[in-house]
């Protein structure tokens, strides 16, 4: 009997035993799961991957890294909690909210056509939320397929068209195949930006460089994945001297014509900018900012449509009163110098340091009025010291006639017989 009561106790504990170990062993577990919004992916598309964590039991902490192939696929943009690029993305979820199923967006972009898988990469770290214990993970991948880029005439060509000098004619276009620009005698070679639409399609060119006078045809060939070209053409004329030289010309009599106004011409020479008014008058640069006159500062205006760096009275920045540095051509005496430049008359005339700085027309206004305050105080003051001065002699006038009265009573008491 003693030993049946043994034996039925050990059952009872190795009973226990197992019960405790299974819940060892069957602790919680998550699965990892891939999923892409997108069933076919060709190059240049772009779709959404999601990853998403699920488990019975709620869980908070989660990080581990996800792998791609970056020759075929690129990171474009992410989710929360998701950073990375060229081949490897991080995921890192700390102390976020208690659940039983996470997900993580990622954006890729189709580069070129072939086929890769996006998978976990390292060791999944997760934590269920109640205990704090470490769980067990099942993981799969996500296989990705990028199929060639379907050609469509929308698709073909060329998706911008730059040159390095001149003026495209006409203005870029992709559906104008043909164009043209002038350049400079000098040029030997024209630089040209040319990119297609998609990048998978191939640029070549020919004819932009070792330029001769006169007309050379540049040739663009954009050649998609079907092995079709779409060209296009530049006529690029490089100029000859003679033609730069009219070229010159021209442009300097439009300019002038263009600037002239009421008798002022404001043009451009080589050596600095021409202000031709009652004077021929060449702007240069000052030699120091010691030299500004006081009571003036640097400033920049427009005459004419150019720029121009004047001197503009301190205490007045609406001044139609500025100076200019420069010299008078024709004039061999006379060097550089500040001169005057009436805005409103557009006249110039030589700068004397002598000459007050112009007074805002605030200040005028004030100090107008400061001098008629003072003109009503000085005929106020004026007015009191007549009155007074009438009061005084008043007093004077009338305290001599009591003097008189009093002596006379006086004289007429000495001669009158006592009684």
């Amino acid at each position: 009997m003693k030993r049946k009561w043994m034996a039925l106790w050990m059952i009872c504990c190795v009973l226990m035993i197992g019960v405790y170990s299974g819940k060892i062993v069957h602790a919680s577990s998550a699965a990892l799961a891939f999923s892409k919004n997108k069933e076919q992916i060709s190059v240049g598309q772009s779709f959404i991957v999601t990853l998403t964590v699920e488990s019975a039991a709620e869980f908070k902490d989660f990080q581990t890294y996800v792998a791609y192939d970056p020759q075929i696929l690129e990171l474009v943009d992410t989710g929360n909690h998701v950073t990375g690029s060229d081949g490897l993305v991080f995921i890192s979820d700390i102390d976020g909210k208690k659940s039983n199923v996470h997900q993580y967006r990622m954006k890729f972009r189709a580069l070129e056509e072939g086929s890769c898988e996006i998978y976990v990469s390292d060791t999944v770290y997760i934590y269920e939320a109640a205990t704090a214990t470490e769980m067990s993970v099942s993981k799969g991948n996500l296989q990705v397929d990028v199929k060639p880029a379907e050609t469509k005439e929308e698709n073909q060509g060329l998706g911008s068209l730059k040159v390095g000098e001149g003026i495209l004619e006409p203005k870029f276009d992709s559906k104008v195949t043909e164009y043209r620009v002038a350049v400079s005698a000098d040029t030997e070679t024209l630089f040209i930006d040319a990119k297609a639409k998609l990048k998978a399609y191939k640029v070549t060119m020919e004819g932009n460089t070792n330029l001769k006078e006169g007309d050379n045809l540049a040739k663009i060939v954009v050649t998609d994945k079907n092995d079709v070209d779409k060209i296009y053409t530049i006529m690029i004329h490089k100029k000859t001297k003679e033609e730069e030289a009219l070229d010159k010309e021209a442009k300097e009599s439009e300019v002038k014509g263009e600037e002239k106004q009421n008798g002022l011409s404001v043009y451009k020479e080589d050596d600095g900018i021409i202000l031709e008014t009652n004077m021929y008058f060449r702007i240069v640069p000052i030699p120091g900012s010691s030299v500004i006159p006081k009571g003036y500062k640097e400033e920049n205006i427009k005459i004419h449509g150019m720029s121009i760096t004047v001197y503009m009275p301190s205490n007045d920045p609406a001044s139609n009163l500025v100076l200019i540095y420069g010299k008078v051509e024709g004039v061999k005496e006379e060097g550089a110098a500040f001169y005057t430049f009436d805005r409103m008359e557009e006249t110039m005339q030589r700068f004397r340091a002598s000459e007050p700085v112009v007074e805002s027309s605030t200040e005028m206004e004030n100090y107008k009025k400061q001098i008629k305050h003072l003109y009503i105080l000085i005929f106020i003051l004026v007015i009191c010291l007549l009155a007074m001065l009438l009061a005084l002699l008043h007093i004077y006038i009338k305290t001599g006639q009591q003097i008189e009265f009093e002596q006379e009573e006086e004289e007429e008491d000495k001669h009158e017989p006592w009684l």
